[in-house]
């Protein structure tokens, strides 16, 4: 990858754009969806491969602020961890995919951590004994799931047949 400083960014501090011959963000999510495709065909692997280049806007305010700290010799954590997390928007927003969503995660947990004044090695606080069902008592069919993937993924229901189907329609 290259890095440019770019001409036509306004708004956003970077962005990462596809070169002359790689497959866009868009184009990449395309090819990966498909069907039928061979999973080691070069042609989709030459093109997905190729570089990307990495635009910066030197007038925006966080390049800025990254500018000076460089300048500063100021390379601490919170400095690298802004650096890495403006690449990984730049990903997201020009449409490619995170190798590693566990890392982009933690880093922007951090930098919440930091806006908000919480100590980085601060731990949740764990739930009082009074608040928790006893174990005898709980089951798993009394606890709702997280959310409704869980619960789509969790069903056991099977799907409807051609007369439960009218049957439901009729109830209507």
């Amino acid at each position: 990858q290259s890095t440019w400083v770019s001409e036509r960014l306004t708004h956003s501090p970077c962005a990462l754009v596809a070169s002359q011959w790689a497959y866009s963000g868009n184009m990449e999510r395309i090819m990966r969806a498909q069907a039928y495709k061979k999973s080691d065909d070069p042609a989709t692997s030459h093109f997905a491969g190729q570089k990307k280049i990495f635009e910066i806007n030197p007038r925006h305010p966080l390049i800025k602020e990254l500018k000076n700290r460089v300048t500063e010799q100021k390379f601490d954590q919170s400095t690298k961890d802004i650096a890495l997390v403006l690449y990984d928007t730049a990903v997201l927003r020009s449409g490619y995919f995170l190798d590693n969503l566990a890392d982009f995660a933690s880093r922007v947990e951090s930098m919440m951590r930091l806006g908000l004044n919480v100590a980085l090695d601060e731990k949740a606080e764990e739930d009082p004994d009074d608040l928790l069902p006893p174990a005898a008592e709980s089951t798993a069919a009394d606890t709702p799931p997280a959310d409704k993937d869980a619960a789509d993924a969790s069903s056991s229901e099977k799907p409807l047949d051609d007369e439960q189907k009218e049957e439901a329609e009729q109830s209507k």
